[in-house]
């Protein structure tokens, strides 16, 4: 996989977000079927595909440092199980694009386990 650089590309979309189970870097039949309209779509705009992963702010008790690792494995872990999915499905490595942010950019407030729910995703681009 090659460096993401955005100044290569005209237009950024978000084309899907799977989430995922605490803990979890599992794809299920569902995602899988997601993936298979991506790839189409990467080949209509002839695009690459980028992919970052995320987690929720939740964690066991931890000292701030683990809890940072953890949740940046479990991020990657997400990001690497969707990269995997797309190539097994074709798409060339070189098109696509992988980062992990951890709990850094949280899309809900976690006071509920719908928001925490929602933190624990990957987002799918598609850059042309």
């Amino acid at each position: 996989m090659s460096a993401y650089d955005p100044s290569a590309y005209r237009v950024s979309i978000h084309v899907s977000t799977i989430t995922f189970p605490t803990g979890s870097s599992r794809l299920t039949a569902s995602d899988r079927r997601v993936l298979d309209d991506i790839i189409k779509l990467r080949q209509e705009y002839n695009g690459d595909v980028r992919v970052i992963g995320h987690t929720s702010s939740r964690t066991q008790n931890l000292d701030p440092l683990k809890h940072k690792l953890v949740n940046f494995r479990v991020s990657l872990n997400r990001a690497n199980a969707v990269a995997a999915a797309l190539m097994a499905k074709g798409l060339p490595s070189n098109r696509i694009f992988v980062s992990a942010v951890s709990d850094n950019e949280p899309l809900y407030y976690e006071v509920m386990p719908a928001g925490e729910s929602g933190n624990q995703r990957a987002e799918i681009y598609l850059d042309y």
